[in-house]
């Protein structure tokens, strides 16, 4: 029996300031969904990183509210969660 497609939203903030090639904050949500999009049983599953670089906790709300998840993960560190929570 299969299930219907599920939408997943991971979030991450990235301060980084230096190269804009790098962005270590960011390497675990793309490891996640990386794995998620490998397994064969959520095929059909539309997995997203949202990587907020400055955005003001308005732009995180309309961004993520747009794309409607199913499913919210968050990569978080001490100084994002204020803008997560």
């Amino acid at each position: 029996m299969s299930r219907p497609a599920a939408k997943v939203a991971i979030l991450c903030v990235d301060a980084w300031n230096g190269d804009e090639m790098m962005q270590p904050f960011s390497y675990a949500a793309y490891r996640i969904q990386a794995a998620l999009l490998a397994d064969p049983r959520l095929e059909g599953d539309e997995v997203v990183v949202f990587e907020g670089r400055n955005w003001s906790v308005d732009q995180w709300v309309e961004r993520v509210a747009e794309f409607a998840p199913d499913i919210i993960g968050m990569s978080a560190y001490v100084w994002s969660l204020p803008v997560l929570l």
